[in-house]
């Protein structure tokens, strides 16, 4: 197929711009009417959000790890599971990105207890009643209870439950400025300045209970070992330093040999115990000190203080979308139009 030499020419293109003069001065009538109807839907819209006030919380914080590396270990490295090309943080950009999409961070969050004027009550509770969305009139009506967990909530609490936490999903927003800082914002909006900055704290909170949690789950179990033997060892050592004691009184010049047995074979007990119970304590200090160093610290660097300043809607946003979107649509039907009377004709 032979192409003509100026087809990719400035003339050419020139050419069929002003092809569509004449198509402008046939149907301009059509074309500003379909603006004018786009445009007036686009200014209804933009009515409507004008008038629905929004609170914006902003909180930025970031996550130091034991040593400063991309690789959070933790639970990962006591399984054999760290790769040494994908990272194991858990606050990665990567990890992170599809941590925030999982809907049970929103669940335990919305469970998380909050305090409000001087009264505890849980996310939830004050949720249905700040939202202005009609839903939570009725949801109002279902009251969780406040030591409530995923376990003890019934049907239609978990159906509530799993509801709120998607519509919460919707109000919060992760940003990241720089891939090469840790630093982190979140967005909470909604209808009401404390309920974006209850919200953002509960948020933030949730976040930082999973992530410690996986982290030092390994050194957190050794720990708790180690208490109960130490425990175990107290208890046994005080045991048998008051049959010794009580043996001692019973027995204050001791004649026979059988008693003197038991007396040193008592003595033997407590001081063997008090061997073991001092290396058990020891252990103890030393495995709290190394799960405190290991221990992630979230830092919030900055916050939005209460009262929140109300996040202004740009007023004009869906004017424009619905003038282009109405001239759109009428060259589209006046050329389904064209087409349809020349296939007619034919």
């Amino acid at each position: 197929m032979n192409l003509p030499n100026d087809q990719f020419s400035v003339k050419f293109y020139l050419a069929r711009v002003l092809l569509l003069i004449p198509y402008l001065k046939n149907n301009y009538k059509y074309l500003l009417l379909g603006a004018a109807i786009g445009g007036l839907v686009g200014l209804v819209i933009d009515y409507e959000k004008s008038n629905t006030i929004t609170y914006e919380s902003e909180l930025i914080f970031t996550i130091e790890t034991p040593g400063g590396g991309s690789d959070g270990g933790g639970i990962s490295s006591f399984l054999g599971l760290s790769s040494g090309g994908e990272s194991t943080n858990m606050f990665s950009s990567a990890n992170f990105d599809e941590l925030i999409k999982l809907n049970f961070i929103y669940k335990k969050a919305l469970l998380t207890k909050v305090k409000l004027f001087g009264i505890n009550d849980l996310l939830i509770n004050y949720l249905f009643l700040k939202s202005d969305k009609p839903q939570y009139v009725d949801f109002r009506k279902e009251k969780f209870a406040l030591n409530s967990t995923m376990q003890t909530l019934k049907a239609s609490q978990l159906y509530l439950l799993k509801a709120s936490a998607e519509d919460l999903q919707g109000m919060v927003i992760f940003k990241k400025g720089n891939e090469k800082s840790n630093f982190r914002s979140l967005f909470v909006q909604s209808n009401n300045d404390t309920l974006s900055y209850v919200i953002s704290s509960a948020i933030i909170e949730t976040f930082s209970d999973i992530y410690i949690k996986n982290k030092t789950k390994k050194s957190t179990e050794l720990v708790s070992i180690l208490e109960k033997r130490v425990d175990s060892l107290r208890n046994a050592l005080y045991y048998t330093q008051g049959k010794l004691a009580s043996f001692a009184d019973q027995n204050q010049q001791i004649i026979f040999q059988s008693a003197k047995i038991t007396a040193d074979r008592l003595q033997m007990n407590s001081a063997q115990l008090q061997g073991l119970y001092s290396e058990a304590v020891r252990n103890l200090d030393s495995y709290k000190f190394s799960l405190v160093k290991e221990t992630p610290l979230l830092n919030i660097i900055t916050r939005s203080e209460l009262p929140i300043v109300i996040n202004k809607y740009k007023f004009g946003t869906y004017i424009l979308i619905g003038i282009l979107a109405g001239l759109f649509l009428t060259i589209l039907v006046i050329y389904v139009i064209r087409v349809y009377k020349e296939v007619f004709n034919d």
